[in-house]
């Protein structure tokens, strides 16, 4: 097997592990130097809640194969709920990408976090 196989069997174990257990967060240590996410919840007419924002790719590499996490969070500021989207595009070095996602489900507020990421480097 191949180092992105082996990394996908292992967050995929990871999801499935916390998947099923209430009040878990996780992300990659230290996303924050290198990331950071602006974002607002909304009423959709059609579908419900939609939280629409940025993530802003602070470093000098493009990265791809976003991971959001989204949590719904309660008025006592416990995570009930959180689903993984995986971003689209890719986000350029210094610059920022578009996000639109549904959160698991209705919460006092939301919280987005950076799960996952890969540095696209220049071939040599």
């Amino acid at each position: 097997m191949d180092m992105k196989t082996i990394a996908a069997l292992a967050a995929l174990a990871v999801l499935g592990v916390v998947a099923g257990v209430d009040a878990q967060t996780y992300s990659i240590a230290g996303a924050e130097r290198y990331f950071r996410v602006e974002s607002d919840a909304a009423q959709d007419r059609r579908d419900g809640t939609v939280i629409r924002g940025y993530l802003y790719n602070d470093s000098g590499t493009p990265a791809a194969n976003i991971q959001l996490a989204v949590d719904a969070v309660d008025p006592a500021g416990q995570v009930t709920a959180t689903t993984v989207h995986v971003l689209p595009s890719m986000a350029p070095p210094s610059s920022r990408i578009y996000f639109d996602v549904r959160p698991p489900n209705r919460a006092a507020t939301y919280r987005i976090r950076v799960l996952w990421w890969e540095w696209i480097r220049g071939g040599g």
